[in-house]
């Protein structure tokens, strides 16, 4: 799992990247809103 606090509160049209260095699956979540939620899936280069 990895977290990243937002500077700011959200607002419509926002966007948010993230790189991720390692190969797996990283399952995210929002917390004020517990049941958004899902996954990212990261494959080795190749």
């Amino acid at each position: 799992m990895f977290r990243h606090a937002l500077a700011r509160a959200g607002e419509e049209g926002d966007t948010f990247s993230f790189t991720f260095t390692e190969p797996g699956e990283y399952p995210y979540f929002c917390e004020p809103h517990l049941t958004m939620n899902g996954s990212v899936t990261v494959e080795a280069a190749g």
